[in-house]
């Protein structure tokens, strides 16, 4: 009768066992909006009609804790290597985090970006 929390969630990258992550950027579902005029239309208005659907990317992010596992898997992307795509699982949980509600698959995946955050000796943050 309410909407689910946004805490309780599990991703799962297929062959990946070290893929634990503080938070998931879903991606966004667009669509281009095509302008048509008929050029018989005697108002001369345009219509709005569905044009191209658009899927943004998906951001994982965590915090640092020693393995590389997430920038090998980018590397074997950035040098090409066959099967380097992986099937990408995200879950949402109930409450009890029990049973899965929600899940969204991305298939044949691949990271496009792979980024630490600053050091910053002045500060106290996790590295992610």
């Amino acid at each position: 009768d309410h909407p689910y929390g946004n805490a309780r969630f599990r991703v799962q990258i297929a062959g990946l066992e070290d893929a634990e992550f503080a938070e998931v950027h879903l991606p966004v579902l667009s669509g281009q909006v095509v302008e048509y005029r008929d050029g018989h239309d005697p108002e001369a208005a345009s219509r709005k009609l569905p044009g191209r659907p658009q899927v943004g990317p998906m951001v994982l992010r965590r915090g640092f804790r020693g393995s590389l596992t997430l920038y090998r898997w980018w590397r074997e992307v950035a040098e090409g290597q066959k099967g380097a795509r992986r099937d990408v699982v995200v879950e949402l949980l109930d409450e009890g985090a029990a049973a899965v509600v929600a899940a969204w698959r991305l298939r044949a995946a691949w990271p496009s970006r792979y980024a630490v955050s600053p050091l910053d000796a002045r500060g106290c943050a996790v590295v992610t």
